[in-house]
């Protein structure tokens, strides 16, 4: 267990990181075709435009334009988005808010699925197996 300030790191980063790769596979299993931070182009009302993208051009990127680049989409009768939230999300919580209600807004099925509990009080974290994770990923798709 560690202190939430002490939490969100380079061991985190790779934590996250083999969490989304192991769900992209669990998904391919199930038959769906999962894409890992793929941009999704949002117009001034924070309404997703166009289709999901691979890559944003520079040019985009220089205009400022907005988007959002979620963990993992996937399409299902119609889009799913699905965000893996390290503790980060819990200190930034006001960001977090936002991004959720953009992808809720989209009508997307979102799904978030939290790599870590809260334990003493929420001064302590640790880190949620991923057969905990892949179950409540099952759950929610279902």
């Amino acid at each position: 267990m560690r202190n939430i300030q002490k939490f969100t790191s380079k061991t985190e980063t790779f934590h996250h990181l083999k969490i989304c790769l192991a769900i992209e596979k669990h998904l391919i299993s199930k038959g769906f075709q999962p894409r890992r931070e793929w941009y999704l182009v949002l117009d001034h009302e924070d309404r997703i435009v166009g289709l999901p993208r691979y890559e944003i051009t520079q040019a985009e990127r220089l205009r400022c334009e907005k988007y959002k680049c979620p963990d993992i989409i996937w399409w299902n009768n119609g889009l799913w988005v699905l965000e893996v939230d390290g503790v980060i999300h819990h200190i930034k919580s006001n960001k977090t808010k936002q991004r959720n209600t953009i992808y809720k807004n989209n009508n997307c099925k979102f799904i978030v699925l939290e790599t870590f509990e809260l334990l003493e009080g929420k001064t302590k974290v640790s880190n949620r197996s991923l057969e905990s994770i892949l179950k409540e990923l099952d759950e929610k798709i279902a």
